[in-house]
């Protein structure tokens, strides 16, 4: 099998039936391949659409959203559906086509650094150098797009890789070294955030997507009625800040006042954050950093349940990073 067969083939495997793309010279092999196949390609107008149209998808059926896009700056166009998916954690696998391998580094036509270009915005990303690594690769890719904390992970292809020849060989298990998701938390950390969440005066809950992605809702409703967090302040929360005025969102409706009067209440704040939400986790370090009348957050005890360590890039009073799945940790606590 060429390599663009052995692409749809793997492909075939992990589920795929829907991607998304835009033609072009160095993934013109692939293309020809996908014209005789079962898999359905959506023809977007720009590589960037593609980009977004697979993070969607992704978001609307939990499947790993895939797009497809050429060289250089078909590739380039790619980068902020990537960076999206990134920071939203969103399962996704983008391939983009490359130069001759021959070519790469050397100024070619069309030729971009890809896998540097995309590899702050990425879990992980590969450039395939041997026909041979490919159907590996693609395993390897959903594999670490899909687990952990989900994100986006991109595969590079050289066109003389799409039109070399090999066996198809297809990997049934994925075993990776540097690659081990944690699902479950430290005991020590699990026990140190109940008893702080068990002396919150005025708990408050943010809940982002990945409770929803890690199925632990039903849960989380378990946990917050027995802490007694369902009877404080509202469960879900989004807080803006725009200038002086604090705005909280409930339910997709904005409210000044009900954040003029959430202000009113962060004194003494006590926060846990379950998912992958970042915008009040911000908020509150900011309300430590900056006292406006005379007003201060005494407290801030900052709970981040996460499937993967990242850095948070906030420093509260008291921080206990609870690294596991949601599902786990709320069961846990």
């Amino acid at each position: 099998m060429t390599g663009a067969q052995i692409l749809i083939e793997s492909l075939k495997r992990e589920g795929v039936e829907v991607m998304f793309g835009y033609p072009g010279g160095q993934v013109l092999p692939i293309f020809d391949k996908l014209y005789d196949s079962d898999l359905k390609l959506i023809l977007v107008r720009h590589e960037q659409g593609a980009a977004h149209a697979a993070d969607g998808y992704s978001r609307a059926t939990g499947k790993v959203g895939v797009c497809l896009a050429t060289s250089g700056p078909g590739a380039t166009n790619l980068t902020t559906g990537i960076a999206t998916a990134y920071m939203d954690s969103i399962p996704m696998v983008a391939i983009t086509g490359q130069v001759k391998s021959f070519l790469i580094g050397n100024d070619a036509f069309q030729e971009a650094d890809v896998t540097g270009i995309t590899r702050p915005i990425t879990k992980h990303n590969f450039l395939v150098k041997n026909v041979k690594d490919l159907a590996r690769i693609v395993r390897e890719a959903f594999y670490i797009a899909s687990t952990g904390r989900p994100g986006p992970v991109l595969i590079d292809i050289p066109s003389d890789v799409q039109g070399a020849d090999t066996e198809f060989i297809w990997p049934e298990r994925v075993e990776m070294r540097s690659y081990k998701p944690t699902y479950y938390g430290h005991p020590g950390q699990i026990k140190k955030a109940a008893k702080l969440i068990a002396a919150a005066k005025k708990p408050l809950l943010y809940i982002g997507g990945g409770v929803i992605t890690s199925g632990a809702h039903l849960i989380l409703r378990e946990f917050a009625e027995k802490g007694g967090l369902a009877d404080t302040l509202p469960v879900e929360v989004q807080v803006f800040r725009i200038g002086g005025l604090y705005i909280i969102a409930l339910g997709g409706e904005i409210s000044c006042e009900i954040g003029l009067e959430l202000k009113e209440k962060l004194s003494d704040l006590e926060v846990c954050t379950l998912g992958y939400s970042n915008l009040l986790r911000s908020y509150v370090a900011s309300l430590g950093a900056h006292s406006e009348g005379g007003y201060e957050v005494e407290t801030a005890f900052l709970y981040s349940l996460t499937p993967e360590p990242r850095p948070l890039g906030y420093t509260p009073e008291s921080v206990a990073v609870l690294i596991n799945k949601g599902i786990e940790l709320a069961r846990s606590l």
